[in-house]
């Protein structure tokens, strides 16, 4: 399981941008995700922000961003994915009016190793059709075996009650 703790940073209410601003809104970030499965980072910017990236220092984090403008709010969800376990600090940044780079958020993330054990596929018991039957032990197998005879005359075996042969 990876565990995803995030610390934003997000202007007061009254600090949203007109529609003509290059302005970062607020990012936020699943609480808890699962090693090497992608996840989702959500930021809102102004409608005149031409990108957004999630950088740690210098490095802009490979990513996925889907976008949509809605009542002069544009939403930007960034997938990403942490594959090993650690400590790692990221910033989402957004390109300002120069072109720039600048800080909005910064996310504190700590990811933790799947720890959830594999599921084993139990095998399908393998089933005779037998109308009408009627089922009889063989005393005198060296394994113990039971016999299935129906009234169709369809007879079948087993030595575990569960896989039968014809």
């Amino acid at each position: 399981m990876l565990t995803l703790i995030a610390s934003i940073i997000v202007p007061a209410a009254a600090d949203v941008p007109v529609a003509t601003d290059v302005a970062f809104i607020s990012a936020t970030a699943p609480a808890n995700v699962i090693t090497g499965q992608n996840f989702a980072v959500i930021a809102t910017t102004s409608p005149a922000v031409t990108d957004v990236g999630i950088f740690t220092g210098v490095d802009r984090v490979t990513a996925t961003n889907a976008i949509s403008d809605v009542d002069g709010v544009r939403t930007w969800v960034i997938t990403i994915n942490i594959a090993e376990p650690g400590d790692y600090q990221y910033v989402v940044r957004f390109l300002n009016a120069s072109g720039g780079w600048q800080d909005g958020s910064a996310l504190a993330v700590t990811a933790a190793a799947d720890t959830t054990p594999p599921t084993v596929a139990r095998p399908m018991p393998t089933r005779q059709a037998v109308h009408d039957p009627s089922i009889r032990r063989d005393p005198n197998a060296e394994v113990p075996t039971w016999y299935v005879f129906g009234s169709n005359r369809g007879v079948a075996r087993s030595t575990d009650l569960m896989n039968w042969k014809q």
